[in-house]
């Protein structure tokens, strides 16, 4: 799905959990964190967070 024309309803949420900080770094130097923005994400710190569980706590509705 290109997000370039969406932006994410107010009941959805969207995590986005970079690999490591170059794989987050090579992301905005491509532009896709500028198009991940516009549609309303949340990023969270670079890492391996949800397989480890210490992505900052459980999504919660």
């Amino acid at each position: 799905m290109n997000l370039k024309a969406y932006h994410i309803d107010k009941d959805t949420r969207l995590v986005v959990i970079p690999a490591s900080a170059e794989v987050f770094q090579k992301a905005m130097k491509l532009g896709y964190v500028d198009i991940l923005i516009t549609a309303g994400p949340t990023f969270t710190s670079p890492g391996c967070g949800p397989c480890l569980g210490t992505h900052a706590g459980l999504l919660a509705v």
